[in-house]
């Protein structure tokens, strides 16, 4: 009897381990149908356990009512499959771990090599502009995302081409995305096209990619012309930059703009201008700025509009450092990519 007891327990072991590992292949299952089948295997495993603790409670009030012998080795029997079946899905699991932790590595060095490739993109340096001041941060929610911005000055025309996007998603499929975006966008930049025009070529250029991959980019894009101080811009679906006016004490949004790119293939968009004077101030943001805000302030906009109204008087730098001060980034990874772009003039 002491042998079948110890049989039982060793059945009843197993299953409890393979439910705390089919929960964890769960945990790391990145395919939707592999995280439901391990599920379902971790809930046949607390149906075996509990079947097999029912039996355990009937044989030993048999071995108490002296039952006879040959019950108790017809058990010992059919334990002893339990538990081989039980051994066997064990070594198949783990087996599975093995392969589910080999990917995932390799994943992560894919995600690793693209995060440098990503940051590469990015300005490594920002312009130095006599009578601008120029400051921007961008915060991914994972290693590589879909938030992207570039400012790319052309000396000898005297014009600070810029930029700031999002790519509909995160990670790597977002970040491929936008990596196609700024290619399209710098070849467009050099050959001087209106902000407009800009926007309508690489729309037509990157549809295709956008509706393979069931994705879609806002873009605001603008050139800067040193020598009159004026922004002509245009915006694709993107959040509309906040502009402070130091001349008449007033921070307003610019006009939304058109559609977002990658919806409508033959969409037009329509260029307009602003013209920088002494202290007036430009945010670009991206909404991960308004969704980190909205967490804990109804009125996002709001907060922004008062917050530059109130640090006009600070440099680029730091009414960035103000900004970010403003925001839970501990909440990014649940929430969106972050970026944010400030330009004021001097």
């Amino acid at each position: 009897m002491e042998e079948i007891q110890k049989i039982f327990r060793q059945a009843i072991q197993a299953e409890i381990e393979g439910y705390k590992l089919y929960k964890e292949a769960a945990k790391k299952a990145k395919d939707p149908e592999a995280k439901a089948l391990f599920n379902q295997l971790a809930k046949d495993e607390i149906v075996h356990r509990k079947t097999l603790e029912s039996e355990f409670k009937i044989l030993t009030g048999k071995a108490r009512d002296k039952s006879s012998s040959h019950s108790g080795a017809r058990s010992l029997t059919e334990l002893e499959t339990v538990l081989a079946a039980a051994e066997q899905a064990a070594k198949v699991l783990k087996d599975v771990n093995i392969e589910l932790s080999r990917r995932q590595a390799s994943y992560q060095q894919e995600l690793s090599m693209a995060a440098r490739i990503q940051k590469n993109l990015l300005p490594r340096q920002l312009p130095k502009i006599k009578d601008l001041d120029i400051a921007a941060i961008s915060i991914m929610a994972r290693k590589v995302g879909g938030d992207y911005y570039d400012l790319v000055l052309n000396r000898d025309k005297g014009i600070l081409n810029l930029v700031i996007g999002d790519v509909m998603g995160k990670g790597m499929p977002a970040a491929l995305l936008m990596a196609s975006v700024r290619a399209i966008w710098r070849s467009n930049i050099y050959l001087h096209y209106s902000p407009a025009r800009v926007l309508e070529n690489l729309n037509r250029a990157s549809h295709r990619d956008f509706v393979k991959n069931s994705s879609f980019v806002t873009l605001f894009t603008g050139s800067y012309h040193l020598d009159k101080s004026i922004l002509k811009y245009a915006n694709a679906g993107h959040n509309p930059p906040f502009f402070y006016s130091s001349r008449h004490k007033v921070c307003r949004q610019l006009a939304p703009g058109g559609i977002v790119i990658g919806v409508e293939k033959k969409a037009s968009y329509k260029s307009s201008q602003i013209k920088l004077r002494s202290g007036d101030l430009l945010l670009l943001y991206t909404d991960g700025l308004v969704g980190l805000l909205s967490k804990h302030l109804p009125q996002a906009e709001v907060k922004i509009t008062q917050l530059i109204s109130q640090t006009s008087r600070y440099t680029a730098k730091q009414f960035l450092q103000k900004m970010i001060s403003n925001l839970p980034l501990n909440k990014v990874k649940e929430k969106d990519d972050v970026t944010i772009m400030v330009i004021k003039k001097n």
